[in-house]
């Protein structure tokens, strides 16, 4: 039903509270994040994507051949076998 009422909203309010929502949800995003810079000889487990229930979570470890500029890392997988993986699938690996 359509009526003939004017609406009153303060604009300002509702993107203020928006801006505070994304705002709370970008620091809760940050706080689950770690930091890491990765140098070559370093070792790093390649974590797996979305892991059945018994399925290890990550396997390794490797070692970092190269770090690129552009956020991915050379890793060996086997005496042939070389992969270039983002640095958002591995995480470090401490003994």
């Amino acid at each position: 039903m359509i009526l003939d009422i004017t609406v009153v909203a303060d604009c300002l309010l509702i993107q203020q509270r928006r801006r505070q929502l994304i705002d709370n949800q970008l620091v809760s995003a940050n706080r689950r994040r770690f930091s890491h810079d990765y140098h070559v000889n370093d070792e790093l487990l390649k974590l797996t994507y979305k892991p059945d229930k018994l399925q290890t979570r990550a396997e390794g470890p490797y070692r970092v051949l190269s770090v690129h500029t552009n956020g991915t890392l050379t890793i060996p997988l086997n005496p042939h076998t070389v992969e270039r993986i983002l640095i958002r699938r591995v995480k470090p690996y401490h003994r």
